[in-house]
């Protein structure tokens, strides 16, 4: 039964990647080009119109995270390339890529400050369009209780106390907003670029490659207080680790120096009795998800609720370390800091299904983990997690 939820899930977050591919190849941003004193053209991110509707808005998300993620590897691509050739020293493509880096989570920072004013004007429009709707179901609602009450009067008598419940209603008429933070746990796979299990899943111990996250934003009734459609977002933080199994760790290898370097799952050398094996990396994201919450009153979080949205992630540590011992029997600790050539940036989508706190939450990446030509094979990361509202 878990292996079927587990196939479905990955099954249908591969359909929706399909979907947002064919919306990535346009290009809803206007864009003003500048030059900078390195001849290249810059591209500065104008952001979300405050008057984009959903659908537009999150279309205009992924496309962005998607375009400007590419252009960073090209462009990383290119000062490792000029470093290999020996244009430029280690140092200065270092410091080149550092600030590449820094430029794009700029262009992120102000692209996320457009998410929240649009999230704010959208709100705003939703509600006043709840608030109207509301009014005019309750007048209808108030003429069918009027036709019935007549037709009924004299066999049955309606005690109703008005004034309790247009307090009631004049409480619950408020909120719509409401503050989330959520904590996830559990388990990464590599999938293949189709969905389905990677070969280089061999190479992982499946109860050990372990995946975490946290949120913190909020959530916000689009339609009104009575409406079960709620768009969530904020700021994400999560870990992605991988255990190998068979004493095997992740290596960066460099066979032709004048070609790029490549990543390989590959047996352990020189350190034995090995106790620990794994590689670990760290992600700030911006999730947005659109869910329909079912629960009952002004709340959110307390009955049946199934999302789906996407998500974008910035890299910021990856490290692999390996536990043993040397020939000598002595205590061995090798720790290596390395992006083992996956790209600076993540995406992709995620669906969830939720009763009340609990929620079963399903990812899948929608661009190749490595980049291209770098790992044996092209692989996407995928991941089931439960987690818990607080």
């Amino acid at each position: 039964m878990k292996q079927t939820l587990t196939s479905a899930t990955f099954s249908f977050l591969f359909l929706l990647s399909g979907l947002s591919a064919s919306a990535s190849t346009f290009n809803p941003l206007d864009t003003t080009l500048t030059e900078t004193d390195t001849n290249e053209v810059q591209v500065e991110i104008e952001g979300i119109d405050p008057d984009s509707g959903l659908i537009s808005a999150l279309s205009e998300i992924i496309t962005v995270s998607t375009q400007e993620a590419t252009k960073l590897a090209a462009r990383i691509a290119e000062v490792e390339a000029l470093v290999e050739a020996g244009t430029l020293t280690e140092e200065e493509g270092e410091a080149r890529v550092e600030a590449l880096e820094a430029e794009f989570e700029a262009k992120m920072e102000r692209f996320g400050e457009s998410m929240e004013t649009w999230s704010d004007e959208f709100g705003d429009k939703m509600d006043a369009w709840g608030e109207e709707f509301s009014k005019k179901w309750e007048e209808r609602a108030e003429e069918l209780d009027e036709s019935i009450a007549d037709r009924v009067e004299g066999d049955i008598e309606l005690k109703l106390d008005f004034e309790n419940e247009e307090e009631e209603e004049e409480d619950n008429s408020v909120k719509v907003k409401f503050d989330s933070f959520e904590f996830h746990i559990g388990a990464n796979s590599f999938r293949t670029m189709d969905g389905n299990d990677a070969a280089s899943n061999a190479y992982l111990s499946p109860l050990q490659s372990l995946t975490g996250r946290s949120f913190l934003g909020v959530k916000r009734r689009i339609f009104g207080p009575k409406s079960p459609l709620v768009i969530q977002s904020g700021i994400g933080f999560e870990s992605l680790g991988w255990s190998f199994n068979n004493d095997r760790t992740i290596v960066k290898t460099v066979v032709d120096p004048a070609s790029a370097s490549t990543s390989e799952i590959v047996p352990i050398e020189n350190i034995s009795g090995v106790r620990r094996n794994r590689w670990d990396q760290f992600y700030i994201e911006l999730p947005v998800m659109l869910h329909l919450d079912f629960s009952k009153g002004n709340t959110v979080d307390q009955g049946l609720s199934l999302g789906v949205g996407g998500f974008a992630g910035l890299r910021t540590s990856s490290q692999s370390i390996v536990h043993g011992a040397d020939s000598d029997g002595d205590r061995v600790i090798s720790r290596t800091i390395s992006g083992y050539n996956t790209h600076l940036v993540r995406y992709g989508l995620q669906a969830q299904a939720g009763f009340k706190k609990l929620k079963l939450t399903g990812r899948l990446d929608a661009q190749a983990f490595f980049r291209p030509g770098t790992f044996e094979e092209e692989v996407v990361v995928g991941s089931i997690a439960l987690g818990f509202v607080l």
